[in-house]
């Protein structure tokens, strides 16, 4: 507004829009809070542990599954599986691991039969997760610094004390 006296300006934030946070999405300082093999073409990342994974499979502990993917089986819809037995499945370029909670009778899909199945790899979410899952090689437990890891956590912003 201005008059013959005062001229005087209102200052508004580009970004001020109503019910719009900045950052959009939640600063976790320890954990990584995309989904694991989550869609990389999501508005905020994901998590892009491909198909093969080159063998490499790890638990929620970060313990090895198996370096080597072709020694699970795939998973049958005519077959019945014994409890702790492991199969894998793969949708949309992506390679899961489950384990038999129990005995399985056959035409149990594991994607859909929380009661038989339980998935075996999982990521602990945490910084070291991605370094052994995306850094790592098939032989031992050295990483190979060079590669990125696409954590999605803010490590920086960890309370401390």
């Amino acid at each position: 507004a201005e008059n013959s006296i005062v001229v005087s300006f209102e200052l508004a934030n580009p970004m001020d829009i109503e019910g719009v946070l900045l950052p959009g999405r939640s600063i976790i300082g320890k954990y990584c809070p995309w989904q694991y093999q989550g869609d990389a073409t999501d508005q905020y990342g994901g998590c892009t542990w491909p198909t093969d994974s080159k063998g490499r499979f790890f638990d929620i502990d970060d313990n090895v599954i198996t370096r080597d993917i072709s020694t699970i089986s795939a998973w049958s819809s005519s077959d019945t599986y014994s409890a702790t037995n492991l199969v894998k499945t793969t949708t949309n370029s992506h390679t899961k691991i489950w384990e038999a909670l129990r005995s399985v009778p056959a035409n149990k899909d594991p994607e859909t039969q929380p009661f038989y199945w339980k998935r075996k790899d999982v990521c602990g979410k945490l910084i070291n997760s991605c370094k052994i899952r995306f850094q790592g090689n098939n032989t031992d437990a050295t990483l190979n610094t060079g590669v990125p890891i696409p954590f999605g956590g803010f490590p920086g912003s960890k309370k401390f004390k």
